[in-house]
């Protein structure tokens, strides 16, 4: 999973999904202004607005996943998630916001 087929480098897709991911997480960290972050994922990703969900999913585990949780997991997974406007955006970006009201009482806030 992840090699191109034949085993030499990178799957595209896989590589797009670092590449949003990674750059949500610059996005997150540096507090570019919300429309502007989503502006460049959209723009990033392209066609390809289901991998700003995926890498959403990724990021929110990132932060439930350890007991040092970093709050700019969770401030870019909320990022992922109101650019990817999918399917399912509403209840992603409710259980995005839930997410991060719940962090509040923690010594990792955003």
């Amino acid at each position: 999973m992840g090699q191109r087929r034949g085993g030499r480098g990178l799957d595209p897709e896989r590589a797009l999904e670092i590449s949003i991911q990674g750059t949500a997480g610059r996005l997150a960290g540096d507090d570019v202004p919300v429309l502007d972050a989503i502006a460049q994922l959209r723009e990033l990703a392209g066609d390809r607005v289901d991998l700003l969900a995926q890498a959403a999913g990724a990021k929110i585990g990132g932060y439930l996943g350890t007991s040092l949780a970093n709050p700019l997991h969770l401030k870019a997974a909320y990022l992922l998630v109101l650019a990817s406007d999918g399917a399912e955006h509403a209840t992603l970006v409710a259980a995005t916001e839930e997410a991060m009201r719940n962090a509040g009482g923690s010594a990792y806030t955003l």
